[in-house]
């Protein structure tokens, strides 16, 4: 398209990507950042309409799972659609669909140095904490 109208815009919403896997959060957002990252390194898409506050940072998906969406989105492979579809009734039969992980995950996070913590929820876009860490910096003399 870009090629043709050099002046053309892209933009689109993600979640069309991930439909069939409503209720499973991980790999819904798993293929989300993947697609968002490859779109963004080749300049393909303009604009996206996605809830950036619940993306995973690319480099923070599991290697297993991020292989397994990016060959599902390039279609690399010729079973990627089957091995995804089996990945997530694996997480289903374990239970595992929502954000149960994220919880311990989010607990750890929480011990990190006031300044490490404000950096994880700006780029988590966590805002749950911000107003009590941004205070605890401010009179903490440090900042």
């Amino acid at each position: 398209i870009k090629s043709n109208l050099p002046y053309a815009r892209i933009s689109g919403g993600l979640s069309n990507l991930s439909f069939s896997f409503r209720g499973f959060e991980e790999i819904r957002m798993a293929m989300h950042s993947a697609f968002l990252n490859e779109a963004i390194k080749d300049r393909c898409v303009d604009m996206a309409i996605v809830n950036a506050g619940a993306l995973p940072v690319y480099t923070d998906i599991e290697k297993p799972l991020l292989k397994l969406v990016e060959d599902a989105i390039f279609n690399r492979t010729p079973d990627a659609a089957e091995a995804l579809v089996a990945y997530a009734e694996d997480l289903k039969a374990k239970g595992k669909t929502g954000g149960e992980a994220k919880a311990v995950k989010v607990d750890e996070w929480r011990n990190l140095p006031v300044a490490d913590r404000l950096s994880h929820a700006l780029v988590k876009g966590i805002e749950e904490f911000i107003e009590r860490d941004v205070e605890e910096a401010r009179v903490s003399g440090v900042y």
